[in-house]
């Protein structure tokens, strides 16, 4: 594979991230936190690249989102959307992302694929987002896990059917070959 078509594959999962956000309507929950599937792509991005390739794609979403475009849940953007309430989901999904190609399986086991999955971006993920959301929102660690767990049951059911999408890929167009 080309460099060009390396970097091609990662802009458009970038912009298929971007454009996850409106995909389906933003529901609010406690603390400002949205429903999107987002996650969903994210998820998707770590069985589909290598961890470098995992990396790239979450960081350039970052600094899209950084640098304005309105990319974040809801249309937000700027540091302002880094710094508030979410802002531990959007910090962490680079190193999720990373951290879920890294240890995947190397011939799609369901198993070993959902339990890296679950580890990571549930546990490590919802862990450290409630710690900035607590912090943001100056409440205990307690209640801001426990604004997050309404979450936690959709965001399984999103590595499950990314999982699936991902077994059901050729090899072909696996994005992640070189």
């Amino acid at each position: 594979m080309t460099k060009l078509n390396h970097w091609i594959k990662i802009a458009a999962m970038t912009a298929i991230l971007c454009i996850s956000v409106y995909l389906v309507p933003p529901i609010i929950v406690f603390g400002g936190v949205p429903l999107t599937i987002q996650t969903f792509i994210i998820f998707l991005i770590a069985y589909l690249f290598t961890p470098k390739d995992a990396l790239w794609t979450l960081s350039l979403y970052i600094l899209i989102g950084v640098m304005g475009l309105p990319v974040f849940s809801g249309g937000s953007s700027g540091l302002t959307a880094l710094l508030g309430p979410t802002g531990g989901f959007l910090m962490m999904f680079p190193l999720v992302a990373y951290l879920i190609a890294r240890f995947k399986s190397k011939d799609k086991q369901m198993a070993v694929d959902l339990l890296v999955t679950f580890g990571f971006g549930i546990v490590l993920l919802y862990a450290v987002s409630a710690i900035w959301l607590s912090y943001v929102l100056s409440m205990s660690y307690i209640q801001g896990i426990t604004l997050l767990l309404p979450f936690v049951p959709l965001d399984i059911l999103k590595v499950v059917i990314a999982h699936t999408v991902y077994q059901k890929m050729p090899s072909l167009y696996e994005l992640s070959t070189h």
